[in-house]
């Protein structure tokens, strides 16, 4: 487990994505959005959401240790980097190979499970051959973050995010099986955080 200054001898810090511990610190927010830019370059909706989402992973950790804070934001920042370098398809899997020999490198589990990337992994037929993360609990938040946040980056309830991502995806699309295989656990993840409201929400228009 890696040591955060400010930290008595004995608590733990949930950051264990890899083996690049250096790279989490002041600079890894700005790194991450300069990666994020470059890949995202040509896709200005995408990069308008990957700010929003980093926006409400800041939100989530306000009152986290800073350095958790950065790495929710770099998570943020970075977890759709893998529509713009298009490998297998499966834009999780493709972001975290992006990551891949970057200071970001330990970002890597949290993009590539994030939001409904098991399920339409199962779906698509496409492994992904990465750690799943070890804080349970971040990879949550950016599931929330991601549903919380428009494609134009602003914030939305998670149930009109829903309502969105069928609206723009045909009713046999990969996506749309892997949302509907994802709900209980997206419902676990906004509970997980103490969202009930929410998690009631997107319940009954589930049902």
């Amino acid at each position: 487990m890696m040591d955060v200054p400010g930290r008595q001898t004995g608590q733990e810090c949930p950051i264990r994505h890899g083996d690049r511990p250096g790279s989490v610190g002041r600079g890894a927010s700005d790194a991450a959005r300069a990666l994020m830019h470059s890949h995202l370059r040509d896709l200005p909706r995408r990069r308008a959401h990957s700010e929003g989402v980093a926006r409400a992973m800041n939100d989530l950790y306000a009152s986290a240790h800073p350095t958790v804070r950065v790495v929710a934001i770099a998570a943020g920042l970075v977890h759709d980097i893998g529509y713009g370098t298009v490998r297998t398809g499966l834009h999780s899997l493709d972001g975290a190979t992006a990551l891949e020999g970057t200071p970001l490198q330990f970002l890597a589990p949290l993009v590539a499970w994030h939001s409904t990337a098991a399920q339409e992994s199962a779906t698509r037929g496409i492994p992904i051959e990465v750690p799943q993360p070890e804080d349970p609990r971040m990879r949550a938040a950016l599931w929330i973050a991601d549903f919380s946040t428009s494609p134009t980056g602003r914030p939305i309830a998670p149930v009109d995010r829903i309502v969105d991502i069928r609206e723009r995806y045909a009713p046999d699309s990969p996506v749309i099986a892997a949302l509907d295989a994802g709900m209980a656990d997206f419902i676990a993840a906004l509970r997980l955080w103490g969202r009930h409201g929410e998690a009631d929400a997107v319940g009954a228009a589930d049902t």
